[in-house]
């Protein structure tokens, strides 16, 4: 007896049990069905391993992290509730919680249940991990990206009808040496590539730059880099135009000094920094070499195009009028994509996309005299050297589809005028998650996106209107703050304005509905404005995305006879949201004794201090709020 209290009193030194009212890792069943968000936001802001799903009290299953990764990674369709799992029945079995631990070394706490009931869990005070949780949660974070990056790509193939060939471009290789490994790790310490390159010993700088190296390139070479300027239009980033010793840039492409005039055909060059051409000149980049290499053998049809970019680079691909005599090329990091953490293996790629995979371009590096003249802190910011061996192979690869026909290519078809990156869509699943939104099946469900600026009958009417034809109406308030009134005092006005309407739900617009992200020339409309800039891409994510995820099916107006601007977004709704399935409904304005009601008109007579028009155009809960304004 006294053997076995011991045993115990020395396990609990090593465990401890906590009881289920203290865990914040429970979840109803009602919850969390379908969101399968709010799983994963629960395991990026927290240290817990292991979620609980019950129902009212009965517990149905479990989901770790590791269930997590498996879902996003095998594009899984269920919902990763996992049923068959290890339990003790009694908060005191430290015993079988050793066992269990000792079995299962990723995860470090057990639960209780009985009756099927959870009692709480049994976890390891003190526990070394086999990787460290900014790492699992690292791993989860790209998992999901991954999913998105694959459907991606899925579409793209679909859609396009040219020649498509894809390469991996590793930051580095296996086949290393320590001596080599630890070279690039010193110079990683140093974040900024561009100041990496700048601290580079006199002879690694020499290596690197080649026969155009003086005492004063890099002074040079860093006053031209610095004047690159990305620049973002429906989605796709592209460079602005550019003219230095270092880069020639114009409508987003970077020169190519050696194109044939007669050239009729395109070979698109897609991808990051590598395809670009960072940190070498005009004639260094792989695009250059390609071209040599195109009219060395005779194929002076056909053009090369640069299009690298160094951010959100997938919309440059969809965005462009390719024809099907076209060839693309796309360099990307495929392995992390389709391999399984840690085995990043080119059989994975091939198994998606078949032949038109063409490998690994870093391993072209061990085929260099001295591999690390030839990079900066790793293998995809290389010099003319490496460029001039990627180019090489991609000619060969490319050679069986080229043609000696000099006719006009074939229709350029563009798949799509804009692009919606990652970054949107993952700031609005966080949105929904944080907003608790979430589609709701047989309502049928309005939006109306206002500025209020300020809330007047007007705009209490239109949301009336509004919802006598809807279940859920979402009010989304320009969360922009570049009105006469701030964004905190107009979103408050239309909570007091609309308290008593039970289908109403008041909501901050965000990033991307009416912002200077995608409609910048909305803030604008004051000033005298001849021509009315393009508001497609603010609409396109609007129903693509939001509308997508609330299950919105209409989205409400109001008329609008004085202004241009607000005139042609109505326009655009009605020519574009149909597209989604969504109906644009137009609300006539109404009017306060014969006046029309707007929120300009309640601007001036804030100006002119006319109290009896103020109360004439705007609700009670707005008059309260102006007074204060007034006063």
């Amino acid at each position: 007896m006294y053997m076995k209290m011991n045993d115990i009193t020395a396990r609990k030194e090593e465990y401890e049990f906590i009881e289920a009212a203290s865990l914040h890792s429970v979840y109803e069943i009602n919850e969390i069905q379908g969101r399968i968000h709010k799983i994963y936001r629960h395991f990026m802001d927290s240290d817990d391993e292991v979620i609980y799903i019950v129902d009212g009290g009965t517990v149905l299953g479990l989901v770790s992290i590791g269930d997590m990764y498996r879902y996003y990674r095998n594009e899984e369709k269920a919902f990763p509730v996992n049923q068959t799992f290890s339990y003790v029945e009694d908060a005191s079995d430290y015993k079988k919680a050793e066992k269990f631990f000792e079995k299962i070394k990723t995860i470090h706490e057990i639960p209780v249940i009985k009756n099927k009931s959870l009692l709480g869990v049994i976890r390891k005070k003190n526990y070394e991990m086999t990787v460290s949780k900014k790492s699992l949660k690292g791993t989860l974070e790209g998992e999901r990206r991954n999913l998105w990056r694959k459907e991606t790509f899925r579409q793209f193939n679909r859609k396009i009808n040219a020649e498509v060939l894809y390469y991996d471009l590793s930051s580095k290789l296996t086949t290393f040496t320590q001596d080599q490994q630890e070279i690039l790790e010193k110079r990683r310490e140093t974040e900024d590539t561009l100041e990496c390159f700048q601290g580079m010993s006199e002879a690694d700088q020499r290596g690197f730059i080649g026969r155009h190296y003086s005492e004063k390139y890099m002074e040079q070479f860093s006053k031209d880099y610095k004047q690159l300027r990305l620049i973002q239009k429906n989605g796709v980033y592209r460079y602005g135009d550019c003219s230095n010793q270092t880069f020639h840039i114009a409508d987003g492409y970077r020169w190519v000094p050696n194109v044939p005039k007669e050239a009729k055909r395109k070979i698109w060059l897609f991808g990051l920094c590598t395809v670009f051409g960072h940190y070498v000149r005009d004639e260094e980049t792989i695009a250059y070499y390609l071209q040599e290499y195109i009219n060395q053998n005779g194929y002076g049809n056909y053009e090369v195009v640069n299009a690298g970019a160094t951010a959100n680079e997938y919309g440059c691909w969809w965005t462009e009028a390719i024809s099907p005599d076209d060839i693309v090329i796309i360099v990307n990091h495929f392995m992390p994509m389709y391999s399984r953490w840690g085995e990043e293996k080119e059989e994975t790629v091939e198994r998606v996309f078949g032949n038109r995979y063409k490998g690994d371009l870093a391993k072209l590096c061990t085929q260099l005299e001295h591999p690390m003249e030839c990079m900066i802190d790793c293998i995809p910011h290389c010099n003319y050297l490496m460029n001039e061996k990627i180019a090489q192979k991609m000619f060969e690869d490319i050679s069986g589809y080229l043609s000696e026909r000099n006719d006009e290519a074939a229709q350029r078809i563009t798949l799509q005028d804009y692009f919606i990156p990652w970054d949107v869509i993952a700031y609005y699943e966080e949105y929904v998650e944080n907003h608790g939104l979430h589609k709701i099946p047989g309502k049928k469900t309005g939006a109306v996106v206002m500025n209020c600026n300020p809330f007047t009958l007007g705009h209490r009417y239109l949301i009336e209107e509004a919802c006598s034809q809807v279940d859920i109406l979402y009010v989304f308030v320009v969360e922009e703050d570049k009105s006469y009134f701030k964004f905190e005092d107009r979103i408050e006005m239309v909570r007091q304005g609309t308290k008593d309407l039970k289908q109403v739900q008041v909501l901050p617009s965000g990033k991307y509905i009416i912002s200077k992200e995608t409609f910048a020339q909305y803030f604008k409309k004051e000033q005298i404005i001849s021509q009315v800039d393009d508001m497609d891409y603010d609409l396109r994510i609007f129903g693509e995305v939001i509308a997508g995820m609330l299950g919105i099916s209409c989205r409400f107006v109001g008329e609008e006879p004085f202004d241009m601007v607000t005139r042609k977004y109505n326009e655009t709704m009605k020519r574009i949201l149909p597209d989604y399935g969504i109906e644009v409904i137009e609300i006539a304005r109404v009017l306060a004794e014969g006046e029309i009601v707007s929120a300009t008109k309640v601007r001036r007579s804030i100006e002119n201090k006319d109290i009896d028009r103020i109360k004439r155009l705007v609700p009670p809960s707005t008059v309260r709020m102006l007074f204060k304004e007034l006063n």
